[in-house]
C-alpha cells in the first residue's frame, strides 16, 4: 500500500489526515525542539465536518478547501500556512 492509498482508507472510513508539508531534516529538528514553522494539509471527506473543524481551529480563520479526487473518492483539502498555525 502506497500513501495515496492510505489517505483513501482513512478518509473513506470517515477519519481526516493531517500531514506537515516540506519537512527537510534540518527543520524536523527545528519542530523537534518546539518551533512550529511548518505547513499542513488537512485533508477529509467533502461532507466532513472534522476536516472544517481541524482547518478553522488550526488557522484561526474560515478556509476555502480545494477538491480533489483519488481513486474515485471526492475529497477536500486544506493547505494551512505556517504563518497561520496557532501552536
Amino acid at each position: 500500500m502506497n500513501v495515496i492509498e492510505d489517505i483513501e482508507n482513512i478518509v473513506r472510513i470517515g477519519g481526516c489526515v493531517v500531514m506537515g508539508v516540506g519537512v527537510t531534516p534540518e527543520k524536523y529538528r527545528s519542530l523537534v525542539e518546539d518551533a512550529t514553522n511548518q505547513d499542513y494539509l488537512v485533508i477529509g471527506a467533502q461532507d466532513s465536518k472534522d476536516a472544517d473543524f481541524i482547518a478553522s481551529k488550526m488557522s484561526g480563520e474560515l478556509l476555502e478547501p480545494k477538491s480533489i479526487s483519488i481513486l474515485g473518492l471526492e475529497m477536500k483539502v486544506y493547505f494551512i500556512k505556517s504563518e497561520m498555525v496557532h501552536g
